[in-house]
């Protein structure tokens, strides 16, 4: 079963998003623990299955295992049950979730944790729990001889989290031994814990962002688009931007309120520009407006229907894009029946097949389409105001130039992770 559900949860997190896998390799063999920020409810966990073929056990709260239908994919993908103080719960029930985390780890696979603890919509990490260090070095004790536990750091950095079709990075940071604490750990347990903790929570950070405000993600993006190609390292690229933004607000705060609001508006895939005739930008806005009629259209109603019923669930923020998801497994493949039924009822069996068949096809052209909006909105442009995209143009030209002085100001922040001063 755990492939069955593995299956759908990837499908899932691809459907709705566009992941793009940065950094490390996952180890194909020996006992692992990824450690991941944790901001998006149950999106996360289909997300990171993304990252290996390796079974992964993943550790959720026990209330997940009471919900129905989500309960039983958390039992059929293998997961741990945990339970946390702040639920009142007896605490003493975690001794066979620890025997059973100890087991698998011993058994050389995978296990996955999110450290802090809960899931909430915040842009930088919170104080970690000790729970992943706990289980390290308490399977390494318990085992008849050292079984060489790693801990793999895994940032998950949304672009738009509950927009369809956004970029979610996933960077996967070096994995790391604990043996250099098992000394201190046979002697002192809670000073072991506490460093090895401490080493979790400083990886971590090298693979996220540390953001203020979620809403400068996208802000980022748009300005990590216009620093030069071949200065291109993602993540790092992207914390030294988010580093130079902490300090413009901190040193000269309404600069910083400007160059935001500037990028903001210049919107996504800042640095592409149609490098063709009035004409044939006109003619490729038509047929991509065209084509996504055709294509978007027809899965427009099940859309809505699933964003009205995840909002009327009165789900909290991070927990918004876990009922669009489970909601739309199911009204997707409803609506495909109802329209496939529908015209073999109203125009035959062949029209059926030729409906079903289409809906299909239309789903991922639908998909890439999307992906692309800002570039045929850009042909738009330039085939009916000419004069605005030169003026945008000039715009970018200026903004280049301020992207280039806010990646210098970060090289004088502690945060800062890498210079990309141009080669």
């Amino acid at each position: 079963m755990y492939r069955l559900a593995a299956t759908y949860a990837r499908a899932l997190a691809r459907g709705f998003y566009r992941p793009s896998i940065a950094g490390g390799q996952i180890p194909d063999r020996g006992p692992l623990i990824l450690v991941t920020n944790h901001t998006n409810g149950l999106a996360d966990a289909a997300l990171l299955l993304l990252l290996t073929d390796r079974p992964l056990r993943l550790l959720a709260k026990y209330s997940i295992f009471e919900m129905p239908f989500v309960g039983s994919l958390a039992r059929w993908v293998g997961a741990v049950p945990v339970y946390r103080q702040k639920d009142q719960v007896d605490m003493t029930r975690n001794v066979d979730a620890f025997r059973a985390i100890h087991a698998t780890l011993r058994r050389g696979e995978v296990i996955s944790i999110f450290p802090e603890g809960s899931s909430e919509t915040v842009g930088s990490l919170r104080p970690l729990k000790t729970g992943a260090a706990r289980m390290a070095l308490g399977a390494e004790r318990d085992g008849d001889g050292p079984i060489g536990v790693r801990i793999l750091p895994v940032g998950l950095v949304y672009q738009r989290r509950d927009h369809w079709r956004s970029r979610v990075d996933l960077w996967v940071g070096e994995p790391f031994g604990v043996e250099q604490h098992l000394e201190t750990y046979a002697h002192d347990e809670r000073r072991a814990v506490l460093e090895l903790t401490a080493q979790i929570d400083r990886a971590l950070r090298d693979v996220t962002l540390g953001l203020a405000d979620l809403e400068d993600r996208v802000v980022l993006g748009i300005a990590e688009e216009l620093l030069p190609a071949e200065d291109r390292s993602l993540p790092e690229r992207l914390q030294v931007l988010a580093a130079g933004l902490a300090r413009l607000r901190r040193d000269r705060p309404d600069d910083a309120a400007r160059l935001t609001a500037r990028l903001g508006a210049l919107g996504p895939a800042p640095d592409w520009q149609p490098r063709t005739s009035r004409p044939v930008s006109a003619s490729i806005a038509l047929a991509a407006g065209l084509l996504a009629a055709l294509t978007l259209t027809p899965w427009l109603p099940p859309a809505a229907i699933s964003r009205v019923l995840a909002h009327a669930k009165r789900p909290t923020v991070d927990k918004f894009v876990t009922a669009l998801l489970l909601i739309s497994s199911f009204s997707f493949p409803a609506w495909l029946a109802a329209v496939t039924a529908t015209t073999w009822f109203v125009a035959g069996p062949l029209a059926a097949a030729c409906a079903g068949l289409w809906l299909l096809a239309s789903a991922p052209i639908a998909a890439r389409l999307w992906s692309w909006r800002a570039r045929w909105a850009a042909h738009w442009r330039a085939a009916v105001d000419p004069a605005g995209a030169r003026a945008l143009q000039i715009e970018r030209d200026a903004l280049r130039s301020e992207v280039r002085d806010l990646a210098r100001l970060a090289a004088g922040s502690a945060r800062a992770h890498r210079d990309v001063a141009p080669r």
